[in-house]
């Protein structure tokens, strides 16, 4: 079995993450009934995970040094542009405007991808083993379905 990361951890995120929005994206495709379900599903969840990478990791990190503080600053900014865009499409349900989610999932992509290759992998290398078991646990203990759902 491989050895538990940050990065393993924070990649499975942004699997369930992808695959909320790919099946919201379907189901407005499709015309099924469930389409706002399917919406505030992903949209509890994307809260979740940033949530998570906010109090865990953003905060931790900022204290590490310049160069990666002015990385979790661009970051939490992504998020506040991206939470701009989730309630875009949360408010357009009644209308069934989702015009937004293209450039949402676009920009998740991005983000995830900045994540994955230059945050997580940084941290999973220099933190002290210790540090990085306990963000580890705090990542596993606060991840819910972020962990058990599969895509």
């Amino acid at each position: 079995m491989a050895e538990t990361t940050i990065t393993s951890l924070m990649v499975q995120h942004h699997s369930v993450i992808s695959g909320l929005l790919n099946k919201f994206k379907d189901a407005i495709a499709t015309g099924q009934s469930n389409v706002d379900d399917e919406f505030l599903h992903a949209e509890r969840q994307i809260k979740e995970h940033w949530s998570i990478e906010e109090s865990v990791i953003f905060d931790f990190s900022k204290t590490m040094d310049e160069k990666r503080t002015e990385i979790i600053l661009h970051l939490m900014k992504e998020h506040q542009i991206m939470t701009d865009m989730i309630n875009t499409i949360k408010n357009g349900l009644m209308e069934k405007d989702y015009s937004a989610l293209p450039k949402l999932m676009e920009m998740m992509e991005k983000h995830a991808s900045n994540e994955e290759s230059v945050l997580y992998p940084g941290l999973d290398d220099v933190l002290p083993l210790d540090k990085k078991a306990n963000m580890i646990k705090r990542i596993e203990e606060s991840s819910g379905e972020l962990l058990t759902l599969k895509f």
